[in-house]
């Protein structure tokens, strides 16, 4: 996937500190161009060369000794490539819908909320973006992070919201994804994104999942101003009649109790 290899630099923070405890002057400087795993492993050899003392006199165990540390890195290296490689692999996977290549990969130990470098995304994202549910259920048996969020701050269910997947929403609420999460900069709720695009089947099962229609994103708009605002004229008539239920039901409920409360006032009081 792109950004998976993107060069990084490590580095070192100079801070100036207030009584607080805040870091007010926060500057940060290079100290080392080990831009690739490559160099990083260069590096290490060259460490190991030139400065590993062994300890004792013995010139035999001196020259033993760097062999065997170069070959510690040389397998750690060739260990770490080959993680890497099936992490790569099974994102691609998900993100294809290859459900058996999925569970072959998962069975070889690539790491399941392995994430891309440039964007934070997750085989699972992948699979709930692109809509295949068998890949999703693979993931989620395996015990994917369904919450785990992209460096957009968007996750799984949101994904599968944006692109309308009924069957991948209704997978990841009946594990226990967070139906009113907020979700990037603007706290928008995968209701109001299924509100944005215009799935009301999708938009349906929400409500149903107890999604609030109450919540406001930063701008204080709801899932019902977003539909109309956007047209989704289906959208608009689901959001509606939940809502118009969802009032009566509270009403009734009032009046009732209200009504019930009266009436032990009244007995109480012998009125």
């Amino acid at each position: 996937l792109p950004g998976m290899f993107r060069s990084e630099s490590l580095y070192r923070r100079g801070t100036r500190e207030t009584p607080f405890g805040i870091d007010t002057r926060a500057s940060v400087r290079p100290i080392s161009p080990l831009s690739s795993p490559s160099r990083l492993y260069a590096a290490l050899d060259t460490h190991l060369v030139t400065e590993t003392k062994p300890c004792g006199s013995d010139s035999g165990a001196r020259r033993d000794a760097v062999p065997t540390s170069l070959a510690q890195v040389s397998e750690a290296r060739k260990q770490n490539q080959l993680q890497l490689r099936r992490n790569d692999e099974l994102q691609l996977a998900a993100r294809n819908g290859q459900t058996a290549r999925v569970r072959q990969l998962l069975q070889a130990q690539a790491d399941k909320d392995a994430t891309s470098l440039q964007d934070g995304r997750s085989a699972l994202w992948w699979a709930a973006w692109e809509g295949w549910p068998r890949v999703v259920q693979e993931l989620l048996n395996a015990g994917a992070d369904y919450e785990a969020l992209t460096h957009a701050g968007d996750n799984p269910l949101m994904a599968a919201c944006l692109r309308g997947h009924f069957d991948v929403v209704r997978l990841l609420l009946e594990v226990g994804a967070k139906v009113n999460v907020q979700c990037g900069h603007a706290g928008t709720t995968p209701l109001m994104a299924v509100a944005y695009t215009g799935y009301a089947d999708v938009a349906r099962l929400l409500v149903k999942s107890s999604a609030n229609l109450q919540l406001q994103n930063m701008y204080g708009n709801t899932a019902l101003d977003l539909a109309k605002e956007n047209k989704r004229t289906e959208t608009v008539k689901e959001l509606q009649r939940s809502s118009f239920s969802t009032s009566m039901l509270i009403s009734f409920f009032c009046a009732v109790t209200g009504a019930a409360a009266l009436k032990t006032l009244a007995q109480n009081a012998h009125v």
